[in-house]
């Protein structure tokens, strides 16, 4: 089970890297001189072979030299390709490809665009482009988080050069936007996450990696759908044998196989998906909360769980290190990790929980039952901690908070404190703006004025 978790992981982490070319135009560069990269659609479009003057496209553009680029723009809302006949990129021979598809949408806004706008965008784009390749350390970007009737259909079908595909952060589908996305693509070996928790009606992912014949990990977070066609056929062909990640209230469970299309002899791994905010002190620090009235979780490499006792203003945080680093059932707990999306995973092992713990749970959406004395985390006035939750708000589902009900004088904030034996990393600032409060191997260090010392007061040498 544990080198499962770190292989889903490193997954997640590679596909992470797409955020670095998320400001760079859709490009092509040369791995063979003299390939040639053709655009098919009438479409006006833009192109640059130096990232700095731009042409109207007219005709074919010859990279001379191997690492010689081409990168394009537009502002086309949609492209209508609906032929197969008439892939909109052509290569002649083996480019690297990156950038952000959307900068043929918008050659001005792209790096933030992420709405597509008509049905059929970006349909059949490079369809059995054979030529295209994944490059090193620059990705794809299809940025995109609402998508439209048909819109990804066969954008890659029959690219068999992709060894890898781009992430795909939609959380809102629409009709056939996925069918065919990647047919027959033989090179790909895992998926990104799937992260949409509701699949349309029509085929959202029918055929999607049909004929993947090295695929061997998928992750879907799909928890409900319209109807079994949703997936036909989505997983035909794939590899013999591999492993399907899907949420812990995954609309597969408890579903025959041939209803999901998950291949009989996959193995099915259940995850509950976290998204962290960063520490706004502490850039690279993120935080979340959790709670699951009735399952444990395994954390993964580099996540820490704690819980928490009230002294004061001040969280007092104790670090779960019983049952090898897993959440017990009914425990809410306050996750502390390097990376900002990750899962956690069923686990079989039955830790018990730790001592006193001031944090409460919820498993569903809860209006606020004392406005005024329930917390939530936030980082509401830059600093991570538990912030009163506003009277109309809801405590999320699965999410843990603080009821100080019967203290007079609640305050606004509850800020972190770390404890100094159990807790690591560092703490956030103290009531003084100029005195701050870190642990260092094990021991807690006051810096006030630049000047360094110990719990009791004393100057650190």
């Amino acid at each position: 089970m544990r080198q499962k978790l770190l292989t889903f992981f490193a997954a997640i982490l590679c596909a992470a890297s797409i955020n670095a070319q998320i400001d760079a135009p859709l490009t092509f560069e040369a791995v063979v001189a003299g390939a040639t990269v053709t655009y098919n659609l009438s479409a006006p479009i833009q192109y640059s072979t130096d990232g700095v003057n731009w042409s109207d496209y007219s005709s074919s553009i010859t990279l001379a030299n191997v690492g010689d680029k081409v990168s394009f723009r537009g502002n086309n809302p949609s492209y209508n390709n609906t032929a197969p006949t008439n892939p909109t990129f052509q290569c002649s021979d083996d480019c690297y490809i990156y950038g952000n598809i959307m900068s043929l949408v918008d050659a001005t806004n792209y790096a933030t665009a992420t709405t597509l706008t008509a049905d059929y965008t970006f349909c059949y784009m490079f369809y059995t482009n054979t030529h295209i390749k994944n490059h090193s350390s620059k990705d794809l970007v299809l940025p995109a988080t609402t998508l439209t009737g048909i819109c990804y259909h066969s954008m890659f079908s029959g690219c068999t050069g992709l060894t890898r595909t781009p992430e795909l952060p939609a959380t809102t589908l629409a009709s056939s936007c996925y069918e065919c996305m990647f047919d027959n693509c033989t090179g790909l070996t895992s998926t990104p996450v799937l992260p949409a928790t509701f699949l349309p009606k029509r085929y959202c992912y029918r055929y999607m990696f049909r004929g993947c014949s090295n695929l061997s990990s998928v992750t879907c977070y799909a928890t409900s759908r319209d109807g079994a066609n949703t997936t036909t056929d989505w997983l035909n062909g794939v590899a013999s044998s591999g492993t399907f990640y899907a949420h812990v209230n995954s609309v597969f469970k408890g579903q025959a196989r041939n209803a999901s299309n998950i291949p009989s002899d996959w193995n099915i791994v259940y995850v509950f998906p976290i998204t962290a905010n960063e520490d706004p002190n502490n850039l690279g620090t993120y935080y979340s909360t959790f709670y699951d009235g009735t399952n444990k979780y395994e954390l993964p490499a580099g996540v820490e769980a704690y819980t928490a006792t009230i002294s004061g203003d001040a969280l007092n945080l104790t670090k779960i290190a019983q049952g090898g680093q897993v959440i017990p059932a009914a425990s809410a707990v306050i996750l502390k990790s390097s990376i900002q999306n990750y899962a956690l995973m069923l686990s079989a092992e039955s830790p018990e929980s730790e001592g006193t713990n001031n944090l409460l749970g919820v498993d569903e959406a809860t209006s606020n039952p004392r406005p005024d004395y329930i917390y939530v985390l936030s980082a509401a006035d830059g600093e991570v901690g538990f912030y009163k939750l506003r009277s109309d708000a809801n405590i999320p589902a699965n999410k843990a908070y603080i009821d100080l009900y019967g203290v007079s004088s609640a305050p606004r904030r509850l800020r972190f404190v770390f404890d100094a034996t159990t807790g690591v990393g560092e703490i956030t600032n103290d009531q003084s703006p100029m005195t701050n409060k870190v642990l260092r191997d094990g021991r807690l260090i006051i810096i006030r004025n630049g000047v360094e010392y110990n719990a009791n007061g004393q100057t650190m040498k």
